[in-house]
């Protein structure tokens, strides 16, 4: 155990007497003293507005609600979006950030910014998650200060004064009182020209990355002829008319505009057109959901891990995402563990419904939860099923068949287990994803060379930074 100890006077120079070892810790390692404080050269601060459910938009549209994880390595990455309808838009529109601002979180990765300077077509509101800032631009330039904002020096400052034990946030106060090493506008400047040949190479690079899902679809829509394009356009249509005898088409007489939607219809029809095979016809045994837990089941000394949804979300097994669970619970849960090659799909919740992992560890002590389901399947290449269940098409059967309000939305496995997958030889699978894994492989490769040039910015922030503390 390490022992600080500290000045009453030392405490009393935060604001709010903070007394926490990290924030007693920066101040004895760095004299905050002798910099100049960010409040001075702000011309505005504002934080976002927050949204309810009823203001999501589950199209894609031209309005867009920023979010802490839209903000990546200090740009803006706009995938994996949250859209929000047109009257919640309107009702925003003052709060519409503008190019040139300055973002920053306030909550979860507290201080990673960015600055916004295009996709203008785009109405863009913030998260109440996220701040948005403007400068003098006569004292500081503000592409200088997002590379200052990332840097290490100021990470550790943030770290240092966000509060909160699971979800940290970060005062407007502590952005205000943020230390600025500011030289000269010149060398300000100068700094800026010696990263440009790094940051355009990186934009270079950056146009030829394609994510792993738009990898998967591509393959998808070339080899099965999947017409995606007639599909987001029947996506749009927001009328629809249906008798009533249509209404028995499905067990449950299911009579939800959601659910009789011509898209909808339009991708079962490509399906069904490519295979009479449903997933049942393949399974192993039957699809099952996961064991149900209580937080006396849990222990750090356990050698199952619990597989909830949250582990899945990324679409892979992130145990770093996984409690532990007592041994004598998951020895009565055997039937709800894993082993390799079986598919783990989430049944519920909005934003994670639908989303699949392949267990690729052999012998992998986990139970899965009563969120998800096991898919084990037989006769059939399980990447090339993981593959399909993510395409814009299977992730659309869900959504479709899936029930319930808000929220609260699930899918079970007599549902899914009627769903279309292709019917192909497994030669024809095998090579087929050999030709995802390939693309996704030379993604990597890509994203690495990134993160070369990123580092070689970084360190050249870091050695202007250097020259002032």
């Amino acid at each position: 155990m390490k022992v600080y100890s500290a000045l009453i006077s030392t405490l009393a120079e935060d604001y709010f007497v903070r007394c926490d070892a990290d924030n007693i810790i920066m101040r004895k390692t760095v004299d905050f003293t002798k910099f100049s404080k960010l409040g001075p050269y702000l011309t505005f601060i504002e934080t976002g507005k927050p949204i309810s459910r009823e203001d999501y938009a589950f199209e894609t549209t031209n309005n867009i609600h920023l979010l802490v994880r839209n903000i990546v390595k200090g740009e803006i990455e706009f995938k994996d979006l949250v859209y929000i309808t047109e009257e919640k838009a309107e009702e925003l529109k003052n709060y519409r950030i503008q190019k040139g601002d300055i973002l920053i979180a306030i909550s979860s990765s507290c201080g990673a910014s960015c600055i916004y300077d295009e996709r203008s077509d785009f109405n863009v509101t913030l998260s109440h998650y996220l701040c948005r800032i403007r400068v003098d631009d006569n004292r500081l330039n503000a592409k200088y200060l997002v590379l200052l904002l990332n840097s290490d020096f100021m990470q550790k400052y943030f770290r240092a004064v966000e509060t909160g034990k699971s979800q940290k946030n970060l005062s407007k106060f502590y952005i205000r009182q943020a230390p600025v090493i500011a030289p000269a506008l010149s060398e300000q400047c100068r700094l800026l020209d010696e990263i440009r040949p790094y940051a355009l190479k990186i934009k270079e690079l950056e146009g030829k990355i394609k994510g792993t899902q738009s990898i998967i679809d591509e393959v998808f829509a070339r080899e099965f002829g999947f017409a995606y394009e007639e599909f987001e356009a029947l996506k749009k249509n927001k009328l629809f008319r249906i008798s009533l005898s249509s209404l028995d088409g499905n067990p449950d007489l299911r009579f939800s505009a959601k659910f009789h939607r011509s898209a909808g219809a339009f991708v079962v029809r490509q399906l069904t057109n490519i295979t009479n095979k449903r997933i049942k016809d393949f399974l192993a045994e039957p699809i099952v959901l996961g064991a149900s837990v209580s937080p006396a089941d849990y222990s750090d000394a356990g050698d199952y891990y619990y597989i909830s949804m949250a582990t899945i979300k990324d679409w892979a097994l992130n145990l770093e995402d996984a409690n532990l669970v007592k041994n004598c619970y998951a020895e009565t849960k055997l039937e709800k563990t894993v082993k390799k090659n079986d598919i783990i799909l989430a049944r519920s919740g909005e934003g994670t419904i639908g989303k699949v992992a392949l267990i690729d560890k052999e012998g992998l002590r986990a139970v899965f939860a009563d969120f998800t389901m096991r898919i084990r399947l037989k006769n059939y290449n399980e990447n090339f099923a993981y593959y399909y269940f993510r395409t814009v098409y299977f992730q659309y059967l869900v959504e479709l068949y899936k029930k319930g309000l808000g929220n609260n939305t699930n899918i079970f496995p007599s549902t899914v287990q009627e769903f279309p997958i292709p019917d192909i030889s497994l030669e024809e699978q095998n090579r087929i994803v050999k030709e995802i894994m390939s693309e996704i492989g030379r993604q990597d490769s890509i994203r690495l060379q990134i993160g070369e040039l990123r580092n070689k910015m970084k360190e050249m922030v870091d050695a202007v930074v250097e020259q002032f503390i």
